[in-house]
């Protein structure tokens, strides 16, 4: 990769690779390179998944071009290409996680300014009308909101203005003449949308597509078109068409849940598992590792309550997903650390490893404790770096399979308000 960079009013062109990089976390790295002065301009590589370490303060305002692989960014996904010049860049002070296409890809530029900049602040303004399900109706013109960005969605809005103004009954809802302004905001936000008190959740799962291999020696994914657009046209109306996906796969793929059946023939299958179990379970994190291969020890959860909790083992080895390197050397859980946890009556373990059992041997004792004493276990977690050690549901539901003992779950973590 070849960089330009602007130095005394001159472009200097450099191949980025030559650029010393800097270690700043597990899976981040900086290249900074030469540069005006007054600013500072560097290359940053995050790998599939990683976490930038810190949060990014730039109160003087900061450019990003992303180069390759996507950037996450809160809420916002920005693929290659994407250009957030200082007035709409929002680094400050959201966390930043590198998503990459391929092992490495992940890719950006960063420009920091020692030029003061103003907070940009955005407010809509639009009419509405909205019809109550008990009848009547409400008419607003000209109406302005805080909104925290630079845009929203009508469907939002509309959600916005039902728990703005505390609306009951409220039915179909109509937007019209939206229009974003730059405007300092007016109040604090709206408890429950987007500021103080708002509930948000943190995704915990690995995406499965096709051709992803979950567990070494298992095959990959197979997804295609069973019926595709194009054929289902023969079927209905002009305009009208659908695509039904034809999945092939085995049962421990992508992010998955462990039932007693997976390993107990007699254990109840993923049918018989009460919904209770594996549904809005008090959660607490044991972070354990931040990406180091190795034992984990009962001494690891000492200190900690954690009877009727989903007890989630961070390692950061979940960087390492859908490489080589995911397999070889995997933080697992020991033996004693199964029977401590089991004999505190945990409810549910996950961990963001390969397994967790070590593999290197053919006994997998973690799972016989802890299945065996109905203790549900998820492996292959990720993103455990952007939840908090305690204050939150945990979430793993699985399809209701009958003889079935594992099957992929959409694993999520709900943050608690925070006043």
């Amino acid at each position: 990769m070849t960089a330009m960079t602007e130095i005394t009013g001159e472009m200097l062109a450099l191949v980025a690779v030559d650029v010393p990089a800097i270690e700043v976390g597990p899976g981040c790295r900086r290249r900074d390179l030469p540069s005006a002065a007054g600013v500072r301009a560097w290359i940053v590589e995050m790998a599939p998944g990683s976490r930038w370490p810190h949060v990014d303060a730039h109160p003087t305002g900061e450019d990003v071009y992303v180069l390759e692989g996507e950037m996450i960014e809160g809420e916002q996904h920005y693929p290659a290409g994407s250009y957030l010049p200082a007035a709409t860049c929002i680094s400050c002070p959201v966390r930043r996680t590198g998503r990459a296409r391929k092992p490495g890809s992940g890719c950006s530029g960063s420009t920091s300014w020692e030029i003061p900049m103003a907070d940009v602040q955005h407010r809509v303004q639009f009419d509405f009308e909205i019809e109550f399900t008990n009848g009547g109706s409400l008419h607003g013109k000209d109406f302005r909101l805080d909104i925290p960005g630079d845009a929203i969605s009508d469907a939002a809005l509309v959600e916005q203005v039902v728990a703005d103004m505390r609306l009951l009954m409220a039915g179909p809802a109509r937007i019209r003449n939206k229009r974003i302004i730059v405007e300092p905001h007016k109040r604090r936000p709206v408890e429950g949308l987007h500021g103080a008190g708002a509930r948000r959740y943190v995704d915990l799962s690995h995406v499965i597509a096709d051709g992803v291999v979950t567990y070494p020696g298992l095959p990959a994914v197979h997804v295609c078109d069973y019926l595709s657009r194009e054929q289902s046209r023969d079927h209905y109306e002009a305009g009208t068409e659908f695509q039904i996906a034809s999945i092939e796969m085995v049962a421990n793929t992508g992010t998955y849940l462990d039932c007693p059946f997976h390993r107990y023939a007699d254990g109840a299958d993923l049918s018989q598992v009460e919904p209770a179990a594996f549904a809005d379970l008090d959660g607490l994190v044991i972070r354990a590792g931040r990406g180091k291969a190795g034992a984990i020890d009962a001494a690891f959860f000492r200190g900690h309550q954690l009877r009727g909790r989903a007890v989630l083992v961070h390692t950061g080895w979940d960087a390492h997903w859908a490489t080589p390197a995911y397999a070889e050397g995997h933080p697992y859980l020991t033996e004693d650390a199964a029977v401590y946890l089991r004999d505190c009556g945990v409810a549910l373990v996950g961990i963001d490893s390969m397994n967790i059992d070590d593999t290197r041997g053919k006994a997998r004792p973690v799972h016989s404790i802890l299945l065996g004493a109905g203790i549900l276990i998820v492996e292959h977690l990720c993103n455990l770096a952007a939840v908090p050690d305690e204050g939150f549901e945990f979430s793993a539901v699985p399809p209701k399979f009958r003889g079935v003992g594992t099957f992929p779950v959409r694993a999520l973590a709900r943050l608690n308000a925070v006043s």
